[in-house]
């Protein structure tokens, strides 16, 4: 290298640390907040609610007749066993803590992968692994629906990231000739159905990708490995019931849910806002692209777009799920993932296969990178400092139950609940699925199941539900409590 090609890269060397390590010192605080945040959310009780019910020796599914305490239940079981350890802490807060954790630890693990494996790449750039990593956290941190589905206790984040691994076999495999690549790819994929049911496009998307690429044996064995793990998934979930009815339920509960047309210009705006970064980090790199005066072989070219494709694939679902009555913008978060997963794969590929546009490319993530991390300080909002490191209603609850034990009914605190006095009842939100999907629930099932001398029945104020309050106390007579500050408290009416 000539002394006047190799001065810039000296001169931008030290700019480049001081932003890295600018943004580290940003994004690792703030990522640390958003776990904080995610382990105060009522809502991370509700759905961890079967990982309780696990633990206190219930099955996973129920059927129409109520034969223990309802919890809600509308994802594949295999998320429920992931999250059943966290009940082995004693507080809620570090139970609930340990939630995100396992969350989180999923959803990066494609990262995790990615650097790795970069490692080994001959032509390696630390810019560009900087660029990846900080993209990856920059952009989940800014966009409501990976927040969301990175560190809460939900199916979402063991989803992504099995799926995400799964793609990431076929990518670095996909010219395999061996059983062993194809297998595990459909291992991952079987896994990610098992978590949460938005993943099914992947069972198709792969076999055509990799067909498409030209090799029809990693199609074969890998359809034949998702027939396999398939009945080997279905024989354990037949473990898990107690009636045939009892699957069909939960099916029959998603089903029920009302499709909303008004949601859908909604759901396209918020999709666009959402992409925003990621569309103008890509049309820098595809103007980088014209602008070097180069050709690379299409056959060089065309593993890139796996993952692109797998996210068009994923979209529908992901575009339906918003557009239910319930749909929340994690309904996005697949379609968003892979496009982010995108973007890293195509600078991770431009280096790896010298492509004249690599630093080009590297730059474009690094620039978007850094507008991002503004955006990801939302977290400092005193509102949000507040809601992370305020105790949460959880440990409220907790804390009174432990004190007061069989008093108070927490249908909105499950965990708490079972951590306080070692009892699993109704959950607010499983009652709430069983009158949704309009199956009929008497009275004496929902007091069978309730605290035997609980005097109250306390909801976190303006929480979603209320489910069980027509039941429970239909006169709504209030009853204030000192100790359960931020919390609804109702006279129990027998």
């Amino acid at each position: 290298m000539t002394p006047s090609k190799g001065l810039p890269k000296r001169l931008l060397r030290p700019f480049l640390i001081v932003f890295v390590l600018g943004a580290v010192t940003i994004l690792a605080p703030m990522l640390w907040l958003q776990l904080l945040r995610g382990s105060k959310m009522v809502y991370n009780e509700m759905r961890g609610a079967p990982a309780v019910a696990l633990a206190a020796g219930q099955r996973i599914y129920q059927g129409t007749e109520v034969a223990g305490p309802l919890f809600c239940v509308v994802y594949a079981p295999f998320t429920y066993w992931l999250y059943a350890p966290m009940v082995w802490f004693r507080e809620p807060q570090s139970a609930l803590l340990m939630g995100s954790s396992t969350a989180l630890a999923f959803y990066i693990s494609p990262l995790i992968c990615i650097l790795l494996r970069f490692r080994k790449e001959p032509r390696r750039l630390p810019a560009s692994a900087a660029a990846m990593a900080l993209l990856f956290f920059a952009f989940t941190l800014s966009s409501p629906a990976l927040a969301y589905s990175s560190t809460y206790l939900h199916a979402d984040g063991p989803m992504l990231g099995l799926a995400g691994l799964a793609t990431l076999v076929l990518y670095f495999r996909h010219e395999s000739m061996g059983w062993i690549p194809p297998l595990g790819c459909a291992l991952l994929t079987v896994l990610a159905v098992g978590t949460k049911q938005t993943a099914i496009p992947m069972m198709l998307g792969v076999p055509v990708i990799a067909w498409y690429l030209g090799n029809g044996r990693f199609s074969i064995r890998y359809l034949m490995g998702v027939m396999i793990f398939g009945l080997a998934g279905a024989g354990g979930i037949v473990l898990l019931v107690q009636h045939p009815s009892d699957v069909a339920l939960n099916i029959w509960i998603l089903t029920r849910a009302e499709f909303q047309w008004i949601k859908v210009p909604v759901t396209l705006h918020v999709l666009h806002t959402t992409l925003l970064p990621l569309l103008f980090t890509g049309m820098a790199m595809t103007v980088a692209a014209l602008a070097v005066p180069s050709r690379v072989p299409w056959r060089e070219f065309r593993a890139l777009l796996i993952f692109p494709a797998m996210a068009l694939a994923l979209l529908p679902g992901s575009l339906l799920g918003m557009f239910l009555a319930k749909g929340d913008q994690n309904a996005l978060s697949p379609f968003v993932y892979f496009a982010l997963l995108s973007v890293l794969m195509l600078v991770y590929g431009s280096v790896a296969r010298g492509f004249p546009a690599a630093n080009y490319w590297t730059a474009a993530a690094l620039t978007a990178a850094g507008l991002l991390v503004p955006m990801a300080m939302e977290g400092l909002r005193p509102a949000a400092l507040n809601e992370a490191l305020q105790p949460g209603k959880s440990q409220i609850a907790f804390a009174y139950a432990r004190q007061h034990p069989g008093q108070v009914y927490f249908p909105d605190h499950p965990l708490s609940q079972y951590l306080a006095e070692g009892r699993f009842y109704h959950s607010d939100w499983g009652v709430g699925n069983y009158l949704e999907a309009r199956i009929p629930l008497a009275a004496d099932a929902i007091w069978k199941y309730t605290p035997p001398r609980a005097l109250y029945v306390a909801y976190p104020s303006a929480a979603p539900g209320y489910y069980l309050l027509p039941f429970l106390a239909p006169h709504r007579r209030l009853h204030p409590i000192s100790e359960l500050s931020g919390f609804d408290v109702y006279e129990l009416e027998r």
